[in-house]
């Protein structure tokens, strides 16, 4: 099975749109394996998108994020990676089909709700970032959500604990 990372952005989370994301993820099949309500710092924001470092709305993009809260999940199932892709829709929600989230959710290419980002991407997020592993079971080795097999570190390491005035 595949994981993949998603996360509902500030806008999202603003509009209430969580559970619409997380029943359209469920409705399909897949198996939500970790999330959490989480405030990133800019900083964390930059290192997160260091591949788009040299794009004009970088520092916007990274601004923009670290915002408001973001609701940060790990989903498994069976090529998860390419179907959420699908799901999502492309970047710009004026180009993404009907039946998509984004096309069916926002109209706005920098508050299109929602960042997804496959396995095989993640990888370089995690170098040099501060994480925590996971607790296993039965005193098995910890795992990680999102490559079991192949790592021990918490499948959201660039979030921030969540803000006081989210906890209940």
């Amino acid at each position: 099975m595949e994981r993949t990372f998603i996360a509902v952005k500030p806008d999202g989370v603003q509009r209430g749109l969580c559970g619409e994301i997380i029943k359209r993820f469920e409705t399909r099949g897949f198996k939500l394996v970790a999330a959490k309500f989480v405030q990133a710092s800019e900083d964390h924001m930059k290192k997160h998108y260091l591949d788009l470092k040299d794009m004009p709305f970088y520092a916007g993009l990274c601004k923009y994020m670290s915002s408001g809260p973001v609701f940060a999940m790990v989903w498994e199932g069976q090529s998860i990676v390419k179907l959420a892709r699908m799901m999502l829709g492309e970047t710009n929600p004026a180009d993404s089909k009907p039946g998509s989230i984004r096309g069916d959710l926002c109209i706005n290419i920098g508050r299109n709700i929602i960042h997804g980002r496959g396995v095989r991407q993640l990888d370089p997020l995690l170098s040099g970032l501060p994480v925590r592993v996971n607790p296993a079971p039965s005193g098995a080795p910890p795992t990680h959500p999102l490559n079991p097999a192949h790592s021990t570190v918490d499948p959201l390491p660039w979030f921030l604990p969540v803000p006081p005035n989210m906890q209940h």
